[in-house]
């Protein structure tokens, strides 16, 4: 019985184990067994309760036949020590061995007990499905849809959390080195993100009105140095289009924002940025307003912004290089005050919760009023102080981890 209990929990950590995209591999190149295998482990299966069943029954008659033989023995002790031995030799052989044996080699194991996994799926297999029945109706919502809607987001979640792992492993195995599992992370997040989550905000918008000279437009490209300018009337509210310093300056002796004014596609926050940029690509836009549900200006997305979300930060002979995160002494952090709440988070490993997208306003959502140099608060295991504020905004912002903090004293 022992020996059919060490069987079945080979197998067990054999299938458990197994990777699916080297097995899919394996297949896809002709390997019969690996496709057997692969249809076999395909998540919700009858495969590993089959074997789960036959392990505890081997278990079961175990425990069985040895308080049988040591109470014979024993008498009323042998209970006792039946108990403790089979406790011991299960942990053993039916724990610790298997999980030891196929570790690293858990395809070749797993193709290897092919038969007996076949022959228990097909003996449990009713027991299964009516197992999974009853589990079914004990666990039926009470909000139709609910039970769908619920599994299909923690699936969601489970496999960007598998894919993350398994873009670890790879880097860690010398697989992928530091810019290409960042940048594999960066696409498994990419269709999470909102427009709210990386926009230019309404104050750090650079606009024209549609009166402006062209001294006015002239001296407003060069300065920035920005290709595209958006133009309103009379107040940011009211933006009406965008003009291109392309055209400006290739007809700036008779140049009217009239003539050249482009539309510009107006977006809500809540947008995927990952439909923004399917849209953009498709109307050969790089320019996009973002209106919240009042109908104001909360920002300013651009093609640019949504491609650095996958590569990271585009400079050109324009920008003014800022720093996200610039080393201080003592494990702490200088970071920038506009950088986006969930780079931060990245950044340490943390999951905290906010309404805020920016850690500006994250700073001041904790301290709840408006920032001040000297302010410090902790908040999501972090310890932060504010270094630097301008017009009410916070710019800068000094982190440590709290129990760096601590230790250093």
């Amino acid at each position: 019985m022992l020996a059919c209990s060490a069987c079945f929990s080979v197998c067990a950590a054999a299938f458990s184990h197994v990777n699916r995209l080297r097995l899919k591999s394996l297949a896809e190149a002709g390997n019969e067994q690996a496709a057997a295998v692969f249809a076999l482990v395909e998540p919700g299966g009858a495969l590993l309760p089959s074997i789960q069943m036959g392990r505890d029954m081997a278990n079961i008659c175990a425990a069985a036949v040895a308080a049988f033989l040591f109470g014979r023995l024993w008498g009323g002790l042998g209970a006792v020590v039946s108990v403790a031995v089979l406790a011991a030799v299960t942990l053993l052989l039916g724990v610790l061995l298997p999980q030891i044996w196929v570790r690293g080699r858990a395809e070749a194991m797993a193709m290897r007990l092919l038969w007996l996994s076949g022959a228990l799926t097909t003996c449990f297999r009713p027991l299964c499905a009516l197992a999974e029945w009853l589990g079914q109706r004990l666990s039926r919502p009470v909000r139709p849809g609910a039970a769908e809607a619920e599994s299909e987001g923690g699936d969601a979640d489970v496999m960007e959390e598998e894919l993350r792992l398994l873009v670890d492993k790879a880097r860690s195995d010398g697989g992928f080195d530091e810019s290409e599992s960042s940048l594999i992370r960066s696409a498994i997040g990419f269709g999470d993100l909102e427009v709210s989550d990386i926009l230019t905000p309404r104050v750090d918008m650079v606009a024209v009105e549609d009166t402006a000279s062209r001294d006015e437009i002239d001296r407003v490209f060069r300065e920035t140095g920005f290709s595209r300018l958006p133009v309103y009337h009379e107040h940011i509210d009211g933006i009406v289009g965008v003009i291109y310093e392309k055209d400006f300056f290739a007809n700036r002796a008779n140049f009217t924002i009239e003539r050249y004014l482009k539309t510009i596609p107006l977006v809500s926050p809540g947008m995927k940025i990952s439909a923004l940029l399917q849209y953009l690509q498709k109307n050969r836009i790089h320019l996009a307003v973002v209106m919240d549900e009042y109908g104001s200006v909360s920002g300013l997305v651009s093609l640019e912004d949504i491609v650095e979300e996958l590569v990271g930060e585009i400079w050109d002979e324009h920008d003014e290089i800022v720093e996200d995160f610039r080393p201080l002494p003592g494990g702490a952090c200088e970071v920038n005050g506009s950088l986006s709440l969930g780079k931060l988070f990245g950044h340490y490993g943390i999951r905290g919760e906010s309404d805020s997208a920016t850690v500006s306003g994250w700073v001041s959502e904790a301290l709840g009023k408006l920032a001040a140099v000297g302010d410090e608060f902790e908040r999501d295991g972090l310890c932060v102080t504010v270094t630097e504020v301008e017009n009410r905004r916070v710019q800068k912002i000094r982190v440590v981890r709290c129990d760096v903090a601590k230790a250093v004293g």
